[in-house]
């Protein structure tokens, strides 16, 4: 079950730097789409994943508007190009956000 946990969580920085701080309204699109994406994730591998949310937002939240915006315009399933080392370090920090619930 862990090694189940791990890929989800591995997926889901895949999935930040491919769709990803200013606090603005992009970063709070960034932190819905990472928490839907998420829990979509936790459904296809019929884990219970714990997304802490105000973890999440308070990272998305660090995220400098142009980042943000990035992200939102490719979606869960774009690839933005040229985000920040910021926001690569940001995406990697998630992984403290989901555990197994």
């Amino acid at each position: 079950m862990t090694k189940r946990i791990l890929a989800a969580v591995a997926a889901s920085t895949l999935l930040f730097a491919a769709c990803g701080g200013g606090g603005g309204d992009a970063q709070g699109e960034v932190a819905d789409l990472y928490i839907e994406a998420m829990g979509e994730l936790g459904d296809e591998l019929g884990v219970d994943l714990d997304i802490d949310e105000g973890c999440v937002r308070d990272l998305t939240d660090q995220l400098s508007d142009d980042d943000a915006q990035k992200l939102v315009d490719a979606g869960i399933d774009g690839d933005p190009e040229d985000l920040s080392a910021e926001a690569d370090e940001i995406g990697e920090q998630l992984f403290e956000c989901v555990s197994e619930g």
